[in-house]
């Protein structure tokens, strides 16, 4: 997406790390906030109406390549976009970032990768949202966080917890949500409680409290 104090900042994260060939896509106003892109390097931009009609004319001209999103822009609110994208079976995988990656925006992110000729109809889901460390007022993806999402997204096989591959027709079937939520069940970590064995220490408490 183009314009945005959050779109601006994840291109400069990108400018941080080294990447110049940062594609924009939108729909140009004639309001400010396309000013904030003058110190920003991209590789190009492209009106949203005539990337979605390049791309259902020639997918294969843009092989595979990966896409930077809002959260918003995984869920039911799109789903007019992501039918068109998981009908035509462009939607490679999904990999949920954790927050606070990017420079000026703490908002969580996602990656959806778009792959033309696919050898299967379905979608890998990721959810990385765990792989973090924090290093001084930033989250950052480190080397071995880098390696377990690449792993997963080679072998593209179920990890619990962690990964899930979802057929295109399940997608479909819960109204082309593609957030990586819906399908990949977050670990529960909260302490498992032995209710009997609560219920007989709560027990012995009253008892003591009547001796009292």
């Amino acid at each position: 997406g183009g314009p945005g104090q959050r779109r601006v900042g994840l291109a400069r994260s990108f400018n941080l790390g080294g990447a110049t060939e940062v594609g924009v896509t939108g729909f140009r106003g004639r309001d400010g906030k396309w000013e904030k892109w003058v110190r920003r390097r991209c590789g190009g931009y492209v009106e949203a109406g005539a990337f979605r009609s390049r791309l259902a004319q020639n997918a294969a001209a843009f092989g595979k390549f990966s896409a930077v999103c809002h959260l918003g822009a995984c869920s039911a609110t799109t789903e007019k976009n992501a039918a068109y994208l998981i009908d035509n079976n462009y939607v490679d995988a999904v990999i949920q970032l954790p927050v606070d990656l990017f420079f000026g925006t703490t908002i969580a992110t996602c990656i959806i990768v778009l792959k033309k000729s696919k050898n299967d109809n379905a979608v890998l889901f990721i959810d990385a949202s765990a792989e973090v460390a924090r290093v001084g007022n930033k989250n950052k993806l480190t080397k071995t966080h880098q390696k377990a999402i690449l792993d997963a997204f080679t072998t593209r096989k179920d990890a619990e917890h962690f990964a899930k591959l979802v057929s295109n027709e399940d997608i479909g079937a819960n109204a082309y949500n593609i957030a990586v939520s819906s399908y990949v069940e977050a670990e529960d970590t909260r302490e498992i409680v032995d209710i009997t064995e609560l219920n007989a220490r709560i027990a012995q408490i009253v008892t003591r409290q009547q001796e009292l």
